[in-house]
């Protein structure tokens, strides 16, 4: 059976520690429970649930410096392609694991299309599938 975790992360606030959802699981677990932050009651009943709660440093929009999808070099396309290949397959995450990433902002698409060899509405970045690297997708704008 694997480990479940969830990442949060704290913002300070007026001295209260607004604890927020930073993975899609985490996300999902305070929509269930109709929170915008994750109350400590909630991260009691999600620890008895079984997951493990990782908490991640809170990093402002401003002060990361990751380019826009129109402001990304080849290098920068390179580096999304080896990253979505080590969530597939070093961390054994599979095609939903990519989703994921993608969903979490820890990977860039430009739009989610039909992917013939993955069977599945996929993440593509300039063309190819960022799950299996088929090339040469057309990407629609009107889904």
């Amino acid at each position: 059976m694997s480990k479940q975790i969830i990442e949060v992360y704290y913002k300070n606030r007026y001295v209260n520690g607004l604890c927020y959802p930073h993975c899609s699981t985490a996300k999902k677990l305070a929509k269930l429970a109709n929170e915008k932050t994750l109350s400590r009651s909630s991260l009691e009943y999600i620890r008895s649930l079984g997951y493990t709660i990782n908490v991640v440093p809170f990093i402002e929009e401003k002060q990361m410096s990751k380019p826009t999808i129109q402001e990304m070099t080849d290098a920068d396309i390179e580096e999304q392609f080896d990253k979505a290949y080590e969530i597939y397959t070093d961390r054994k995450g599979g095609q939903f694991a990519v989703f994921d990433a993608v969903e979490d902002g820890i990977l860039k698409a430009t739009s989610w299309q039909w992917c013939e060899p993955c069977e599945i509405k996929s993440p593509i970045l300039k063309g190819s599938c960022l799950v299996c690297g088929e090339s040469g997708i057309e990407e629609k704008t009107d889904d």
